[in-house]
């Protein structure tokens, strides 16, 4: 792949991440919260519902820090240096709990090894999406 095509594709990419949603985490009821509150009014009584979100173990933690990290520096990394992070992201994910987590780590691995531009883009989507809903 040329690399006028794979400095496109990364320029995308983080377009594309920024849009899905790779931002920093909002704050929560305090810290260390990991759950969302909800009012509700039902028959004149107001109550307070807590719905947890899923607790993230310290390697996704680290993977999905370290994921934010590299595609914050997406457009000056070459595609062998973009390689080389994604596979410390991967090597940090493939011990996580969670089975999303290892699987969308390999995913974005596989696709920069392979040089599937539109496999990266897709896989760093679905991996920001797992971290987004994971409260990282």
């Amino acid at each position: 792949m040329t690399r006028v095509r794979w400095s496109l594709l990364l320029l995308a990419l983080l377009v594309a991440l920024v849009v899905v949603g790779c931002e920093l985490p909002e704050e929560t009821d305090g810290p260390g919260s990991g759950a969302a509150s909800e009012t509700t009014r039902a028959s004149g009584k107001t109550t307070k519902t807590t719905q947890a979100k899923p607790e993230a173990d310290a390697s996704a933690q680290l993977a999905c820090t370290h994921f934010r990290n590299v595609m914050g520096d997406v457009d000056v990394l070459t595609v062998p240096e973009l390689r080389a992070k994604l596979r410390e992201v991967h090597e940090t994910a493939s011990v996580s709990e969670w089975e999303a987590v290892r699987t969308g780590a390999r995913r974005m691995l596989a696709a920069v090894t392979r040089d599937d531009a539109e496999g990266l883009l897709d896989a760093a989507k679905g991996f920001s999406r797992v971290c987004k809903e994971l409260g990282l």
